[in-house]
């Protein structure tokens, strides 16, 4: 996400409201990401651990 947007994903003034946006999977998505990037991230950035790509083969 940082590289392809230059933020971190996860940003709040507040300990429980970041967490709050991680589990919810609440990020911001700038409109000139491509289709193929902003389905990276959301794969990438699942709230659900097991549904992360693996380096596991």
């Amino acid at each position: 996400y940082t590289a392809l947007t230059g933020r971190a994903p996860f940003e709040a003034r507040h300990r429980p409201e970041l967490y709050r946006s991680i589990r919810g999977a609440r990020y911001p998505l700038p409109p000139q990401l491509s289709p193929c990037a902003r389905a990276l991230i959301a794969h990438m950035l699942d709230p659900d651990p097991a549904a992360r790509p693996s380096l596991a083969g």
